[in-house]
C-alpha cells in the first residue's frame, strides 16, 4: 500500500500491475476502505471516456448532466484542492481519450491517481507511437506485482482463512503463487471436509487441486 499512500499524499501518478490473481483487486479495496477520501473504480471493457466521467462525477458527488466536457468541468471544480485519491482497477481496458482525461483530471486538480491492471497496462502507457507520452511522463512510480506472491504472503492468507497453519506447505505448494487459485482451493476443501463430516486432509487438498483448471 506505500505506493498509494505515495500517490494520495503527494499528489502523484503511480501505476500498479502484475500477472491476474496476485491480490491487485483486494489490495485497491482494501486501501479505499481505509482511506475514504479514496475512489475506487472498476473498469470494464465498455468503459468510454462518457461512462468512465459518469462514474468519477458519481463517486465525488457530481451530478453529471451535460457533454463529457461540461462533466469534466464539473469534477475539476469539485476536485480542485481536494487531496483526494483516483484509483482505476483494470486500468488497461481504458481508450487513449479516456486515459486523457484522467491526465487532464490530474494536470487541473493536482489529485493522487493509481493506474492498475495487467502488465500491458505499462505497455499501453508507454504506447506504440508515442501516443501517451503525455501521461507517461507524469508517473512517478510503479509498483510490479510479479507473477507470483512470496509464501510468506500466502500463509497469511491461508491462516487468516482457515485459523490454522497446519495445512501451509500443501496450500503453497498446490497455489503456485496465485491468491485466486489459493482462493478456490481452500473453498474447495473445505466445501469437501463439510460435506464428507471430516478432517482436512493433505490427499484432500490434492485431489481438490486435479480438478482446478491450471
Amino acid at each position: 500500500m506505500d505506493v498509494m499512500q505515495y500517490a494520495h499524499t503527494e499528489g502523484k501518478i503511480v501505476v500498479v500491475y502484475g500477472a491476474a490473481g496476485l491480490g491487485k483487486t483486494a489490495t485497491l479495496k482494501e486501501y479505499a476502505a481505509r482511506y475514504p477520501s479514496s475512489m475506487l473504480i472498476e473498469t470494464d471493457p465498455g468503459y468510454n471516456p462518457r461512462v468512465l466521467l459518469h462514474k468519477i462525477a458519481e463517486n465525488c458527488g457530481v451530478v453529471a448532466q451535460g457533454g463529457n466536457h461540461d462533466v469534466f468541468e464539473k469534477i475539476v471544480e469539485k476536485l480542485d484542492g481536494s487531496e483526494r485519491l483516483l484509483i482505476i482497477d483494470e486500468a488497461e481496458l481504458l481508450s487513449t481519450r479516456s486515459l486523457e482525461f484522467v491526465r487532464r483530471l490530474h494536470d487541473k486538480t493536482q489529485i493522487g491517481v493509481v493506474l492498475a491492471g495487467m502488465p500491458r497496462l505499462l505497455v499501453n502507457l508507454r504506447g506504440k507511437s508515442g501516443e501517451f507520452a503525455q501521461l507517461y511522463s507524469r508517473v512517478n512510480n510503479t509498483h510490479n506485482f510479479g507473477n507470483a506472491l512470496p509464501d510468506k504472503d500466502l500463509a497469511m492468507l491461508i491462516e487468516s482463512a482457515l485459523g490454522t497453519g497446519e495445512f501451509n506447505d500443501a496450500f503453497i505448494k498446490f497455489s503456485k503463487g496465485n491468491a485466486r487459485r489459493l482462493s478456490n482451493l481452500m473453498s474447495g476443501v473445505v466445501r469437501l471436509s463439510k460435506l464428507n463430516e471430516c478432517d482436512i486432509t493433505y490427499d484432500m487438498i490434492e485431489e481438490y487441486n486435479k480438478m482446478l483448471i491450471s
